[in-house]
């Protein structure tokens, strides 16, 4: 096997003029859902011999979030639903006193939740850890296009040093999205959902920006575990959240939001964030109007993680928001490469990747 994760106690120089001869069937370029159903059906089904790159096994803050099993697992539908779940318990706890129940006052422990959380990603990230053999390989560090049937792998943390050099006869770019940040003054003060799954204490009183479901949900959790004299906002620029799904189902969840606490703020949208001296975040609205914050998170969608991995270089077409243009067998115009599941700016959802990955294996 030319890349091992814990490597034979050979010099450094001989190790990496092995790992620069090191050639696969296969090379994908991203951990998560879509990339590792590829990955593992391409070996194990077929026979490949297969390597896949990310720049971590387990999650964490740095340097990208994410790990084994991607958005989904790490910063996505996870993590988000257990949270999630624990928020709705503070709504059943209430309605419980209608059926008998003394329940005192509601106090959550964020604290306890994250750890929790954290522990069941881990947990996953773990099992992820047994899908790699000798026919599929796992490369820690950030993988870039070097060439024809060519990637470089760049050390995880210092992205200008090359570790590694791999050949592949086929390409797999599987690396995901990432939040999408409006340009307006002071976005540099505010959090994305990344950021929002590690926040040491429970906001007291933050704004979400957006009106998608990550928004929505969010909004939720905060609300679940705001200090007693805590307010949650979220504002949308339209009418009415959830655009696309069902009117009656939007205009009852705002109904029941409003209900629960939730300050909704339609047809209102921030201009501009400033940083106060006490940490606190001061937010002017288009409309003009102003409110302090102490949380503000955006949600207003994600664009493909594409960022670095020299594609325009090596003439793989993107599209205007950098995502890469595939046709229906998942092939870039290059030759040899193809790519999958969030990058290529369709249906950004896990079964849909996992759905390609394994169609692209077998093909």
């Amino acid at each position: 096997m030319c890349i091992r994760d814990s490597p034979p106690p050979y010099n450094t120089m001989m190790r990496r003029t092995i790992m620069q001869q090191c050639s696969y069937d296969m090379v994908v370029m991203g951990a998560g859902s879509g990339g590792l159903e590829c990955g593992w059906n391409a070996a194990m089904m077929y026979g490949k011999k297969v390597a896949v790159i990310d720049t971590q096994k387990v999650h964490g803050i740095k340097p990208d979030y994410a790990a084994l099993g991607g958005t989904c697992v790490n910063v996505g539908c996870v993590p988000k639903k257990l949270m999630m779940t624990g928020a709705l318990y503070r709504e059943h706890m209430k309605d419980a006193a209608g059926f008998g129940w003394n329940v005192p006052d509601l106090v959550g422990d964020w604290k306890k939740l994250m750890a929790q959380k954290d522990k069941a990603v881990l947990d996953i990230n773990k099992s992820y850890e047994g899908m790699f053999n000798d026919k599929l390989v796992f490369v820690q560090g950030f993988g870039r296009l070097a060439g024809p049937n060519k990637i470089e792998v760049m050390d995880t943390n210092d992205r200008t040093k090359v570790v590694s050099t791999l050949d592949a006869k086929n390409i797999v770019i599987a690396t995901g999205a990432w939040p999408y940040n409006p340009p307006f003054e002071g976005i540099e003060h505010t959090i994305s959902s990344n950021e929002a799954f590690y926040l040491p204490e429970a906001p007291k009183r933050p704004l979400v920006v957006g009106g998608g479901f990550i928004a929505v949900e969010f909004a939720g959790i905060f609300n679940g575990y705001k200090p007693k004299d805590g307010k949650v906002t979220l504002c949308y620029r339209g009418d009415l959240f959830l655009r696309g799904f069902d009117a009656d189902l939007r205009a009852s969840l705002a109904t029941q939001m409003t209900a629960g606490g939730v300050n909704l703020m339609f047809n209102e949208n921030p201009a501009k964030v400033e940083l106060l001296p006490d940490g606190n975040k001061k937010v002017t609205f288009e409309s003009g109007k102003t409110e302090i914050y102490d949380v503000v998170m955006i949600a207003t969608g994600r664009k493909p993680k594409t960022t670095g991995m020299q594609l325009a270089e090596n003439k793989v077409e993107l599209n205007k928001n950098q995502g890469v243009v595939v046709n229906e067998k998942n092939a870039t115009n290059v030759a040899g490469v193809y790519a999958l599941g969030d990058v290529i700016d369709k249906v950004m959802l896990t079964p849909v990747a996992i759905h390609e990955g394994s169609i692209l294996a077998g093909n």
